[in-house]
């Protein structure tokens, strides 16, 4: 459940509601298993009838693949398919070569295309890598879940489906899976954290302080301090937060998340430059982060720099896309803009997607009004009302 905190900065946060990278988890991890997966596919290929030609090349392309010359790698699998279409390892290994060259739509097709012959959980994993990387996270998850579903102890599978349920918000799911994979597995650190993160976003500090005491016993890191950082930024500590992301940074400066979380404390702690500095970073290191885009977004609206603003909210939007506080931000670049009407489809819509939260129907009961809608306005009014007598009983 996110939280709602007032600042200095645009009148009210949505308080972030997932970490933009994993503690311990990131695609070169899988690096090693990529190659053996692509060898897994030519040892199917061998006992597959084809003519020499056939496996010459194959083999000819496995060698490039093999030795980092991925443009080569992709002309060679294609030499093979001009000659037999038929066999799925080509497309599998194809797949791993357009993806280490960034093109995952590619990537995706080739993927599937190996797929439609038969189950192989290394090509479904790749195909959900793919999927990652694009920033589209339920597609993701679902591929992850098929491989946990045949594989329940494939680590990978369950790192990486934990991490997308995180990056969605699905906090409760995320415990669901890691509290099981945690017991079963104290050291592996990967998943402390994810399970530490969701707990403690779900409000479960006791549980969520259990998991960072466990993370400690392993010596002081940087997936410890970033979830104190979680912890100190639910309390509004802002100082507290700064502290340990800058330790978590210290320790392992390529984590987006890291720079996220300090780009947060330091926006709440009132210095918005560096806050946009940290921000930037994360993106760098992490180009779909939901929550570096968003309050890089809005920070930059803070600033009247609307058009810049609005890509940043635009690209969080893409990646999550009934995330209130997205609606809620690009409602008010289109207020600030002129974009009426699209204001109050973007605050209506963030409305309904968090019914008790205040702010968007303040915006609406003033804008209906502008809008020449007196009878919404004044319902919007009555909402407000009803709303803030709520809040003032808590």
């Amino acid at each position: 459940m996110q939280k709602l905190v007032r600042t200095r900065s645009f009148g009210l946060r949505w308080v972030r509601n997932r970490i933009a990278e994993v503690y311990c988890t990131s695609i070169p991890k899988f690096r090693a298993r990529i190659v053996a997966c692509a060898l897994i596919g030519y040892g199917c290929f061998a006992q597959q009838p084809a003519p020499e030609s056939v496996r010459q090349a194959f083999q000819k392309a496995l060698a490039l693949q093999q030795h980092g010359d991925l443009q080569g790698a992709v002309a060679a699998y294609n030499r093979v398919l001009q000659i037999r279409t038929d066999i799925p390892p080509v497309y599998a290994n194809r797949g791993v070569v357009l993806a280490g060259l960034g093109r995952y739509r590619e990537a995706i097709s080739n993927y599937e295309a190996a797929l439609k012959s038969g189950e192989n959980p290394g090509t479904r994993l790749n195909l959900g890598l793919a999927y990652y990387k694009l920033g589209d996270l339920s597609q993701a998850a679902a591929q992850f879940d098929r491989v946990r579903a045949e594989q329940s102890d494939n680590v990978q599978a369950n790192d990486l489906a934990t991490d997308c349920y995180l990056r969605m918000g699905e906090n409760r799911r995320v415990i669901e899976i890691a509290e099981p994979l945690a017991a079963a597995h104290p050291e592996d650190l990967s998943i402390q954290y994810l399970l530490g993160t969701a707990l403690i976003r779900d409000h479960q500090n006791d549980n969520g302080q259990q998991v960072i005491d466990r993370i400690l016993k392993h010596g002081e890191n940087a997936g410890a301090n970033l979830l104190e950082a979680e912890r100190a930024i639910a309390d509004e500590n802002y100082s507290n937060a700064n502290s340990h992301a800058e330790k978590a940074i210290q320790e392992a400066p390529q984590l987006a998340g890291a720079h996220l979380l300090s780009g947060i404390a330091k926006e709440g702690l009132g210095g918005y430059a560096a806050a946009k500095a940290a921000l930037r970073r994360s993106l760098e290191l992490e180009p779909n982060g939901f929550d570096a885009n968003l309050q890089l977004g809005a920070l930059l609206a803070r600033d009247a720099d609307l058009d810049h603003a609005r890509a940043y909210v635009e690209t969080a939007l893409r990646l999550r896309p009934t995330s209130a506080a997205a609606l809620y931000q690009i409602g008010l670049i289109d207020k600030q803009t002129g974009q009426l009407d699209k204001a109050g489809q973007a605050f209506e819509q963030a409305g309904k997607a968090a019914p008790d939260w205040l702010e968007p129907h303040v915006q609406l009961a003033s804008l209906y009004y502008r809008l020449r809608r007196p009878e919404d306005g004044a319902r919007e009014r009555e909402v407000v009302s009803r709303l803030s007598s709520n809040q003032a009983k808590r």
